[in-house]
């Protein structure tokens, strides 16, 4: 029987602070990785900084976090550990259905 070990993350992160948030990820998820975590958990958001309020209307905001997910895959993928980050999406083009 394999154990699974799981990392929990408590992330301080600040609204649109895209470089320095990914920076703390990071950290973290080097230190999980040193201590054999299979899998590292980070909040919601972690990425562009939570709350982000009414800026996730805005497809720049959006846009910015995409980079520094990159970035934080690229730096990863040599772990052993699967990470599951969170970012804010945007849905364009849904269109509301009224039911008559």
């Amino acid at each position: 029987m394999r154990l699974v070990k799981i990392g929990i993350a408590s992330v301080n992160t600040t609204v649109g602070a895209f470089q320095q948030n990914t920076d703390r990820v990071l950290g973290m998820a080097r230190k999980m990785a040193a201590e054999d975590v299979t899998l590292g958990v980070f909040p919601e958001q972690v990425i562009a900084g939570y709350p982000a309020e009414d800026l996730v209307q805005w497809q720049g905001f959006i846009d910015h976090q995409w980079p520094a997910l990159e970035r934080f895959a690229k730096e990863t993928a040599a772990h052993a550990t699967v990470y599951i980050v969170g970012v804010a999406v945007a849905h364009q083009g849904v269109r509301h259905r009224h039911a008559h």
